[in-house]
C-alpha cells in the first residue's frame, strides 16, 4: 500500500522497519526498505498500561520478599500469581497487534498457557491439582524452547 492511498485511517498508519516473509500479503518498499503496516494505537496503548501493571505487581512481590513482616499471613499467593497471568495477557495482546503468521501464534498461546498455569499452581498451591498446574507449566516452557530452537534453526544444505 503506498503512503498517499486514501483507503485506510492515515492516523492509525506508520512507517516501521520490520523485516518481511515471502507470501505475507505485505508489501515492502524497496526505496525505503520499510513497510507501511496498521498499528492499532490503542491496542498499543492498552498494552502500555497493561505493561506498567504487571510491573507494579512485580514490584509487590519483591516488596513482599524484602519487608514480608509488613503483610498478612498468607498473603503471598495472590502476588506470586498476578504478575505471572499478567505476562501471559500482555504477550498475547503484543501478539495480536503485531498479526503474527498462524505459527505465531500458536507458540504465542502456548507460552501464555504456560504462564498461566504457573500462576495457577502459584494462587492456589494447597490445591491438590497445583502440582499438576506446575508440572503442565515446565512441559509447556520446554515444549516452546524446544520449538524456538527448531523453528530458529537454518536449514542445512545436507538435511533430508
Amino acid at each position: 500500500m503506498s503512503q498517499s492511498s486514501g483507503c485506510r485511517d492515515t492516523q492509525r498508519m506508520r512507517w516501521l522497519p520490520v523485516h518481511t516473509e515471502c507470501g505475507s500479503g505485505r508489501r515492502s518498499l524497496p526505496d525505503r526498505g520499510l513497510l507501511y503496516v496498521d498499528v492499532d494505537r490503542s491496542a498499543m496503548g492498552r498494552s502500555a498500561n497493561s505493561r506498567v501493571v504487571m510491573l507494579a505487581g512485580v514490584g509487590l512481590l519483591l516488596l513482599w520478599d524484602i519487608v514480608s513482616k509488613l503483610f498478612p499471613a498468607g498473603s503471598h499467593d495472590f502476588p506470586a500469581a498476578f504478575p505471572l497471568a499478567m505476562i501471559a495477557c500482555v504477550w498475547l495482546v503484543h501478539e495480536a497487534t503485531r498479526r503474527p503468521a498462524r505459527w505465531e501464534v500458536v507458540k504465542a498461546v502456548l507460552l501464555a498457557s504456560a504462564f498461566l498455569f504457573w500462576a495457577a499452581n502459584q494462587l492456589w498451591p494447597t490445591l491438590r491439582q497445583a502440582i499438576l498446574f506446575n508440572h503442565l507449566a515446565i512441559a509447556l516452557f520446554v515444549f516452546d524452547v524446544i520449538l524456538a530452537i527448531h523453528r530458529g534453526r537454518p536449514a542445512s544444505p545436507d538435511a533430508p
